[in-house]
């Protein structure tokens, strides 16, 4: 692992800036809705048993922010075998 990468989301989150930018014009309350849908299915999927990789957090991010819709994130972004279990 890098030097400089968090070892965990708790631990980016601490690290990144949470602006009042909302991306692609969605609002502050859609960029919120997103964080939490987001924080939602890594939870869900921890408590199922599978890891998803810090390497999706960007695309995660850029969800969140407005630069990409759900089916642009879910377009060919993580498939069951990359999830480690």
């Amino acid at each position: 692992m890098e030097e400089d990468q968090p070892a965990s989301r708790d631990e980016a989150d601490a690290h990144s800036p949470d602006t009042a930018s909302t991306g692609k014009g969605i609002s502050a309350s859609e960029r919120d809705r997103r964080k939490k849908a987001v924080a939602f299915a890594v939870a869900n999927a921890g408590l199922s048993g599978f890891n998803v990789p810090l390497e999706t957090d960007p695309q995660l991010q850029r969800f969140i922010d407005g630069d990409i819709d759900l089916a642009e994130l879910l377009d060919g972004n993580l498939s069951v075998d990359q999830l480690g279990k």
